[in-house]
């Protein structure tokens, strides 16, 4: 049986400050880049095959964390980016909601 595992990237900045990032290529803090190195110690004894990643930086880093430790390289797959929201880019998330209250739809 195959099985996913779905992981949300580091802490950047842009999460301590509550900004939106959308399709803004940030990376990851030093906050951000200890969650990695934990999370790949806590999975490193997972059976990992794969591991594929957005392009943008913040996903790449966490996704080469992990994979490292299964001696994988991150495959970085462009479907996976989040599609940018520019007007709301940078906005609170709060200002964001209310401001620009477009619903996102994953499928």
């Amino acid at each position: 049986m195959t099985r996913a595992i779905l992981i949300r990237h580091g802490k950047t900045s842009g999460n301590q400050s509550r900004r939106i990032q959308d399709g803004n290529d940030t990376v990851l803090d030093e906050e951000g880049e200890h969650q990695c190195r934990c999370l790949a110690d806590r999975l490193k004894n997972e059976k990992i095959a794969a591991v594929y990643s957005s392009p943008m930086s913040r996903a790449m880093g966490t996704a080469q964390a992990i994979a490292s430790a299964h001696r994988l390289e991150a495959i970085e797959e462009p479907e996976f980016r989040r599609p940018s929201d520019k007007p709301r880019h940078g906005f609170a998330a709060a200002t964001s909601i209310f401001s620009y209250p477009t619903p996102h739809l994953w499928i």
